[in-house]
């Protein structure tokens, strides 16, 4: 959980937002300005239990659909991946 509270107490100095966008995937979104470039967001999940921050992908506003597609995507591959690891039926991928 350091790394939400890291995120609420920091969101407000870095000029960013971030949302949740599938399943505990969260989106930082940095925001372009006039003359600038454009607005782009970086789709992490943090795993607070494994302490691994797994990037999923980073993509613009026109890619916008796709990225929160691949975030639950991935997130039920994640998933999956998970209840095979405690079930002892893990697979190499």
């Amino acid at each position: 959980m350091e790394a939400f509270k890291f995120i609420d107490s920091n969101a407000g100095k870095l000029d960013t937002k971030f949302a949740v966008v599938a399943a505990s995937a969260i989106a930082i979104d940095q925001h372009g300005e006039e003359g600038k470039p454009a607005q782009t967001r970086l789709y992490v999940y943090p795993d607070v239990d494994s302490h691994v921050l797994y990037l999923i992908t980073i993509g613009d506003k026109k890619s916008q659909r796709q990225d929160n597609a691949s975030c639950r995507e991935f997130m039920v591959w994640l998933t999956e991946q998970n209840q095979d690891v405690q079930s002892g039926t893990e697979t190499q991928s």
